[in-house]
């Protein structure tokens, strides 16, 4: 199994593994290749947001030249991905796709991806300013959540498909990190302080709603509690890092303090829990 991780201040690269070749496009998927299609389509969902994090840190002067090359490979990871969930990628472990309904939200990703990256590569390579880039994020979050969606609901796996789901909202946490300290970082920009404060203080909601729900299950919503003891652990040391990040998040909200040194310690927490929670979502996807 192919394993992605979040590294401080860089995203990794995609590791090369030895997969079977994709299918024919008339193959069913399996329950493996579903988890996995679940969980790196829902990873675009991260990138999508670790983007204008990683942008914003560096305008405002936080490690420039790390946080910039990240935002440069997040724009690549996103690429690789996206065109493997289209047309499989054996080193990824994706199979080619031909449900027309996953085709058809994949194909929406596809129209607004352009216009998103070339703002981002300008502003990595140029310093544009990132107001625009800022008001396209919600819209390629919510193009690509729709995709995750679609797959997770058609898919099949070999446990249930309260599983898949939970996979699903597990890796939606890790997206909940980095959108949160996108806003946080956005509103030290001051381009519209008080949206941003309010969309941070409603992803902190969610992602507080969905750990509470991941660590005891929820029937009604068909998530699953932890099916091993690992994912129990993975998930406790995550909500141990979140106790500690979300000091650092209303330290800066409230104005106490918005230095280099807070936004640094913000990523290097966010980046670190980020971590884990990959972990925790890996651990999902190979039972």
């Amino acid at each position: 199994m192919i394993r992605l991780f979040a590294v401080p201040f860089l995203i990794l690269g995609l590791v090369l593994g030895t997969k079977p070749q994709a299918r024919a496009a008339e193959a069913a998927v399996s329950g493996e290749e579903t988890r996995r299609q679940v969980n790196l389509a829902g990873r675009q969902r991260m990138l999508s947001q670790q983007i204008v994090l990683m942008l914003c840190m560096a305008r405002q002067g936080v490690k420039p030249e790390e946080t910039t090359a990240a935002a440069r490979t997040a724009i690549s990871e996103f690429d690789t991905v996206l065109r493997g969930l289209r047309f499989g990628d054996p080193a990824l472990g994706l199979p080619m796709e031909a449900r027309r309904e996953v085709l058809d939200r994949l194909a929406r990703v596809e129209d607004i991806w352009p216009r998103f990256r070339g703002m981002a590569q300008a502003a990595a390579d140029a310093g544009a300013p990132l107001d625009a880039l800022r008001g396209m994020a919600p819209q390629i979050l919510g193009a690509m959540n729709d995709a995750v969606q679609v797959i997770a609901a058609m898919g099949h796996s070999e446990g249930s498909k309260e599983l898949l789901h939970t996979v699903d909202i597990a890796g939606r946490q890790r997206m909940l990190l980095v959108r949160g300290a996108m806003e946080v970082c956005l509103a030290t920009l001051a381009i519209d302080r008080v949206e941003d404060e309010q969309r941070a203080a409603k992803t902190r909601g969610l992602f507080e709603v969905s750990m509470r729900k991941l660590r005891e299950g929820d029937e009604a919503e068909g998530i699953v509690p932890p099916p091993m003891w690992e994912i129990d652990a993975m998930l406790e040391l995550v909500e141990k890092d979140w106790g500690e990040l979300k000091v650092v998040v209303e330290e800066i909200l409230s104005g106490g303090n918005s230095s280099v040194d807070a936004l640094d310690r913000l990523l290097l927490l966010t980046t670190r829990t980020l971590n884990n929670m990959n972990e925790a979502v890996w651990i999902y996807e190979s039972i």
